[in-house]
């Protein structure tokens, strides 16, 4: 079973759990594009893509992303720390969308 975590409220908490990486990977896809679809579109949005020792697995997801957020102003893949690996372990991946820097509400 593979979690998917979600920050809410300033606490990291279980949002679901699916059964294979490849189910998670295109839940959290589609929870990434959901999320986009949330943000101004005048202003656009800024999608991460942070992974733990995968990257090929890393820029096929954000290559996805690409294909099906509307407005993004950046998209960028980064390779999380060490001390954030130890806890999620390798081949781990997360999306961050958030609200361009400069447009903020």
């Amino acid at each position: 079973v593979k979690p998917i975590l979600h920050l809410s409220d300033g606490a990291i908490a279980v949002r679901e759990k699916v059964r294979t990486t490849a189910a998670a990977t295109r839940r959290l896809e589609d929870l990434a594009v959901e999320a986009s679809r949330d943000r101004d579109r005048r202003a656009g949005c800024g999608v991460a893509v942070h992974h733990v020792g995968a990257p090929d697995r890393a820029e096929a997801l954000r290559a996805r992303l690409a294909e099906r957020v509307e407005h993004p102003f950046e998209m960028v893949v980064s390779e999380l720390s060490a001390a954030v690996g130890a806890h999620l372990g390798p081949g781990a991946l997360g999306v961050v969308v958030g609200p361009h820097p400069r447009r903020r509400g």
